[in-house]
């Protein structure tokens, strides 16, 4: 892994932790434009060279714990529950740990 990748991959790491602590939706994002991976590696070229994509063989993050992390989000900004806040804060970790993973 090349030195910008892994400092990007470190990055998204650090993003997904502070989003795992958040305890308000509000400010949460999980766009692109704010992931140091998707700025490297998105746009025409599909992901290509993503270490996410090299792991699970698909583009925008399916087949990883973003899936289940966007889906929370969206449920807890509804809610204000403090249930779906955990379930947010818990997919948010698991995309730390699956991160963590892709790390040499």
């Amino acid at each position: 892994m090349i030195a910008k990748t892994k400092q990007a991959l470190n990055e998204s790491i650090a993003a997904w932790k502070k989003k795992a602590r958040a305890t308000s939706p509000a400010g949460v994002s999980l766009s692109g434009n704010e992931c140091p991976l998707c700025v490297i590696f998105s746009g025409a070229g599909g992901c290509e060279g993503c270490p996410v994509k090299i792991s699970t063989g698909k583009r925008l993050c399916a087949d990883t714990p973003y899936r289940q992390a966007s889906h929370a989000i969206a449920l807890w900004r509804d809610s204000k529950d403090d249930d779906d806040m955990l379930a947010f804060q818990q997919a948010a970790q698991d995309e730390v740990e699956f991160l963590q993973g892709l790390l040499p």
